[in-house]
């Protein structure tokens, strides 16, 4: 009678659970917990520290960097003109991330515009001011990739669309396993950032994981695993083909992240084509 019983029990406890989506629960409590964990341990950042006239000169600088290299940014007045080239949009979420020394994300997208540039691509750098923007619209620091977001969206309209779309950041850790030394250089350490919570994510991991293969073969462990997420969607469901890439760490310096993007210009010309 106890073992008839018993089962009778189980049955009903899974019965239980079915009907109240105690299971779906937990996991949402997993997925929001996790999330939670990532926010905490991200450096903390607060507009109200932010020098917005220091702000204005930097972005300046930024610009006149891109006009002395014949670099299209959105803040200039003019449009890309219609062309047979690939065009790429480089944006950063995150403007105020830095390497060692004082370069930030902003130099390393202006960098790796000069070199596909050369390589026959059609680029555009977003040189809006997002925090400023953040600030005087009521965003929160976390809320960045939703201002990203509307820039991004303004930007496919304006420059009639792009191929490929590029969210530049770099990554905050410790120490350790930040660089790589390869025939006696230095090179930061390179991972891509996925969603899953969109359409475009099997697509998204494919060409990701060719242009891994494509540099660890030339530099031996200069990608890292890719970091998958669920949680939000990087703007990764906007378009096919916008990838969010950690370039470097905030212990790398500002020459081995060239290194890296000299790698990276080369095999994102290469995964393409292929």
């Amino acid at each position: 009678m106890f073992y008839k019983n018993g089962w009778v029990s189980l049955i009903l406890f899974f019965s239980f659970l079915y009907l109240t989506d105690f299971l779906g629960g937990f996991v949402y409590i997993m997925h929001d917990t996790s999330k939670m964990m990532e926010m905490l341990l991200r450096p903390s950042f607060d507009f109200s520290d932010l020098d917005f006239q220091k702000q204005l000169v930097i972005f300046h600088t930024y610009q006149k960097e891109a006009e002395d290299k014949h670099i299209d940014t959105t803040v200039d007045d003019s449009k890309i003109d219609k062309t047979e080239k690939k065009k790429v949009y480089i944006y950063n979420s995150h403007q105020n991330e830095t390497y060692k020394g004082g370069k930030t994300v902003v130099d390393a997208a202006l960098y790796l515009a000069e070199k596909l540039e050369s390589q026959g691509y059609q680029v555009v750098v977003e040189l809006n001011d997002f925090n400023k923007y953040a600030k005087k619209n009521g965003y929160s620091y976390d809320a960045l990739y939703d201002v990203s977001r509307i820039f991004l969206k303004q930007a496919l309209v304006d420059y009639d669309g792009f191929d490929y779309v590029i969210d530049l950041h770099r990554d905050g850790v410790g120490n350790a396993n930040t660089s790589v030394v390869y025939e006696q250089e230095s090179y930061a350490k390179m991972m891509f950032v996925i969603s899953s919570a969109h359409d475009n994510y099997e697509s998204q991991t494919m060409f990701v994981k060719k242009w891994m293969k494509m540099g660890n073969a030339e530099v031996n462990g200069i990608f890292k695993n890719i970091s998958r997420k669920y949680y939000t969607v990087f703007n990764q469901d906007v378009m096919e083909h916008v990838y969010l890439l950690e370039m470097g760490s905030n212990n790398n310096t500002f020459s081995e992240v060239q290194n890296s993007i000299d790698v990276f210009s080369n095999v994102f010309v290469k995964g393409v084509q292929s």
